[in-house]
């Protein structure tokens, strides 16, 4: 019997991290369509089934469906097809939750299908009480923004309308430094029990080097890295930087210092750290579009000291501003074009 998922599952403090918990609660209380959106390994398919295993389905099927895995032929077959021995996945669903993931795979001649096939299934199943209870409850998730899908024509408006009833939004890990502590020491717990271990403690000293790694891999990423360190510092010992996975000690920002090379006439100490930490401010200002506060945050210090230090060095971070601007005028282009 597989283990039933909770909402205690969803760790972390911060504010898109918070509203996502909130929505996830209103979710399992009602039999409406739910659209997940978020990047590859934000923990999607977790969600899908915390909502279901908290509903008032939790005791029917729970079926699962790629839409990006299958061809239109076998999408057709496994979403429609009916014949004596064959049940697809709204059959198979009866009664549970169907989840379809990357719905924006589905090829516009299968999405009026579908939309079809999902309003014929709410009329059929209108109760005595003139209460709407879908023969299945119906999740999608999606990689993308399905408005710019839309506005491509990639996407029909009248089945976003009906998928995105309680939309639920998973930001990216790189959104959610102020995380990174309760989740490592949460993967090194989880680790470390199925090892039967006790959970070695966490150098604080791994944090700056995790937060500046990009994690394109999101929560699966950081969870695969945590049960490497798990399994590199062994029981009682302590994770450092050296119980890292090798990639993410050579990752772009953080080799930074270790790009410096020391001259053999000697060097000024005072200046080449002046430098450094000029480099570091500019780094800063350069990920977080210039916003002084964001920078302070990821660099540690506090705001008042920042404005000094990008004063002292007389940079101009205006210039990060319009970068953004910039770059948000020629995305509104490309939507347009």
């Amino acid at each position: 019997m597989n283990e039933r998922c909770r909402l205690s599952e969803i760790i972390g403090e911060t504010r898109g991290i918070k509203l996502s918990r909130r929505l996830i609660t209103q979710a399992y209380k009602t039999d409406t369509p739910v659209l997940l959106q978020g990047e590859p390994g934000t923990g999607k398919d977790l969600i899908s089934k915390i909502i279901h295993d908290n509903s008032s389905r939790a005791g029917k099927p729970l079926i699962t469906m790629n839409c990006a895995a299958l061809d239109e032929a076998a999408l057709q077959r496994n979403l429609f097809h009916e014949e004596e021995g064959f049940k697809n996945v709204f059959q198979q669903a009866q009664g549970g939750t169907l989840f379809l993931k990357e719905i924006d795979a589905l090829p516009l001649n299968l999405q009026i299908k579908f939309l079809n096939k999902i309003k014929k299934d709410l009329f059929k199943s209108t109760s005595a009480l003139n209460h709407v209870v879908p023969q299945a409850r119906i999740m999608t998730s999606t990689e993308d923004e399905l408005e710019r899908l839309i506005r491509k024509k990639r996407f029909r408006e009248d089945l976003y309308y009906q998928l995105n009833v309680i939309h639920i939004y998973l930001p990216p890990l790189r959104k959610r430094i102020k995380d990174f502590p309760l989740l490592a020491e949460y993967f090194v717990r989880m680790f470390s029990s199925k090892l039967d271990r006790h959970p070695p403690e966490i150098s604080k000293e791994i944090y700056p080097i995790l937060r500046s790694y990009e994690w394109m891999g999101n929560i699966q990423e950081f969870a695969n890295a945590m049960e490497y360190a798990v399994n590199m510092a062994g029981e009682g010992k302590l994770i450092s930087a050296e119980e890292l996975p090798q990639h993410i000690l050579e990752s772009k920002g953080y080799d930074i210092a270790n790009e410096i090379l020391f001259p053999q006439k000697g060097i000024d100490l005072k200046n080449a750290v002046k430098k450094f930490e000029r480099n570091l401010i500019l780094q800063a200002l350069e990920q977080t579009d210039g916003i002084i506060s964001n920078a302070a945050e990821i660099l540690r210090v506090k705001r008042t000291t920042l404005v000094e230090k990008i004063k002292r060095e007389k940079i101009n971070s205006e210039r990060f501003k319009k970068r953004r601007r910039l770059h948000k005028s020629l995305e509104k282009k490309k939507i347009v074009n």
